[in-house]
C-alpha cells in the first residue's frame, strides 16, 4: 500500500509580482488625467484651456509628449497658454497634491503672474449663503427651518406641475443638444465633475494664494548640462506626482544667451535630453515650449525643435488691416472680434503615421477673459459697405 505523507506548504518570502504591482504608486489619477479621445493607449492631462483641449483632439495634452507653441510677430498670446497650463497644475497641487510644475528659464516672480480661478456670481452667492449659515445662532434656527419648509413645499409644487422630462434627460445623456448646436466653436465650460480636470481661469486677477515651492520649482538659466541635471533632480524628488515642465520664451534674447555656432550644439543636446526625459518617466511627464518663430525662421534650431516635438501649434495674429475690418463688422458686438489664427501643424499620436491634421488659417482664436476661444475662421461681411451699396442703388433708381 502506498503511504501518504503530509506535505507542509512552502513559505516564499519573495513578494508576488501582483503584490508589488499593486503597491507601486499610481500616477494616473482619474481627477487630473483621462484616456485620450483619439488613441486607446494615450493618457492626457488638461492644458488649462477647455477650447485648446478640444482643439488638440485628444481631449488634452498626452503624457510623455512635447508640445511646441510657436508665435509670429510681437504679440504675446502664447503666454496665456503656458500660464494657464501652469495654473492648472498649481490648482491640482493645492487641492489633491498630485501635480508638480517645473518652470525653466523664469524666476519665481513669473509664477506670481498666474491667473486666478474664475468664480461666477452664482458661486459667489453660494459662498455667501454658506458663510451666513455658519453664523446662525440658536435664536434664528427656527426661522431658518420655516424658510426651509417653504422652499421644500415650493419645490414639490413645481415638480407636480412639471411635464415628463424623460426625453430631455435622454437628449442630455447622449449629447443630442450639443449636436444640434453645431461644432463650429470649441469654446465652452466643462461639466461640474470635470472642474478638477480643467479649471476656468480669470486673466484679470492674479492667483491667490500664490504658488509655493511645493507647487512649482524654477530652474534658472545656466549651463545647458547643469539645467538638465536640475530638471532630473527635481523629477526624482516627486516620483509619485504628475510633473509639468514648461519653457516659456525659449531662446528669447531677453532671457537666454544669444544663439551662435558655439552653443548651438549644446542646445541641440539639451533638447535631445528633454526628449529622453519625457519618454523615460512613463505616464508622468509632459513638456510645453513656447518660442517666437519669427526670430529663428531661417535657422535649423526651429526645424530641429519641431521634429522633436509631438504636437506643434502656431499662433498667427491678424494684420492691422484685418483687425480694423473685424472691428467694423462686429461694432455692435466687440466680443466676437478674433485676434488671430491658430494652426495645428503636428499632432501627437497622429502625425508620426503620416496623417494630415489640419490646414492653414482654418481656425481663429479670441483671447477672452475666461478662455482662449477657438472657432472656425470665416470672413465677415462689412455692414458699412453693404449699406453704401444699398444707398447707391436707391439713388440710381
Amino acid at each position: 500500500m502506498a503511504s501518504f505523507r503530509r506535505r507542509t506548504p512552502v513559505i516564499n518570502n519573495r513578494p508576488s509580482p501582483l503584490a508589488s504591482k499593486s503597491s507601486a504608486p499610481n500616477i494616473k489619477n482619474a481627477t487630473i488625467s483621462k484616456p485620450s479621445l483619439l488613441s486607446t493607449t494615450a493618457t492626457v492631462i488638461s492644458t488649462g484651456l477647455t477650447s485648446l483641449d478640444k482643439f488638440l483632439q485628444h481631449g488634452g495634452l498626452p503624457l510623455n509628449s512635447i508640445i511646441l507653441v510657436k508665435e509670429s510677430g510681437s504679440t504675446d498670446y502664447s503666454s496665456r497658454i503656458v500660464k494657464s497650463f501652469v495654473a492648472q497644475g498649481v490648482c491640482q497641487s493645492k487641492s489633491i497634491q498630485s501635480t508638480h510644475t517645473i518652470v525653466v528659464g523664469m524666476d519665481p516672480h513669473w509664477c506670481s503672474e498666474l491667473p486666478q480661478v474664475y468664480v461666477s456670481s452664482k458661486d459667489k452667492k453660494k459662498l455667501n449663503v454658506a458663510n451666513n449659515e455658519s453664523k446662525l445662532s440658536v435664536g434664528n434656527l427656527s426661522h431658518s427651518s420655516q424658510v426651509q419648509n417653504q422652499h421644500q413645499h415650493a419645490h414639490e409644487h413645481s415638480h407636480s406641475h412639471t411635464p415628463n422630462q424623460g426625453p430631455m434627460k435622454i437628449a442630455w445623456r447622449y449629447g443630442l443638444n450639443n449636436k444640434q448646436q453645431g461644432t463650429s466653436s470649441l469654446s465652452g465650460t466643462m461639466p461640474e465633475n470635470d472642474k478638477e480636470y480643467c479649471q476656468v481661469f480669470d486673466i484679470t486677477k492674479k492667483m491667490e494664494p500664490m504658488a509655493n515651492l511645493n507647487d512649482v520649482s524654477t530652474v534658472e538659466i545656466s549651463q545647458w548640462s547643469e539645467m538638465t541635471k536640475k530638471i532630473e533632480f527635481i523629477l526624482k524628488r516627486f516620483p509619485t506626482k504628475n510633473v509639468r515642465i514648461v519653457m516659456p520664451y525659449f531662446l528669447n534674447p531677453f532671457f537666454y544667451p544669444l544663439l551662435n555656432e558655439g552653443n548651438q550644439a549644446e542646445i541641440f543636446k539639451f533638447l535631445l535630453n528633454l526628449k529622453r526625459i519625457t519618454l523615460s518617466y512613463k505616464d508622468q511627464v509632459s513638456l510645453m515650449i513656447t518660442i517666437n518663430s519669427q526670430l529663428y525662421a531661417n535657422l535649423p534650431i526651429l526645424d530641429y525643435l519641431q521634429d522633436l516635438s509631438d504636437s506643434v501649434i502656431e499662433i498667427e495674429p491678424h494684420p492691422s488691416e484685418l483687425s480694423e475690418l473685424l472691428e467694423r463688422c462686429y461694432k455692435s458686438d466687440p466680443t466676437r472680434v478674433s485676434h488671430g489664427w491658430i494652426n495645428l501643424e503636428k499632432l501627437a499620436g497622429v502625425s508620426e503615421y503620416g496623417c494630415m491634421v489640419g490646414g492653414n488659417k482654418e481656425w481663429s482664436f479670441r483671447n477672452g477673459r475666461r478662455d482662449l476661444a477657438i472657432e472656425e475662421w470665416g470672413i465677415p461681411v462689412d455692414g458699412s459697405e453693404v449699406q453704401e451699396e444699398n444707398n447707391k442703388a436707391s439713388l440710381e433708381f
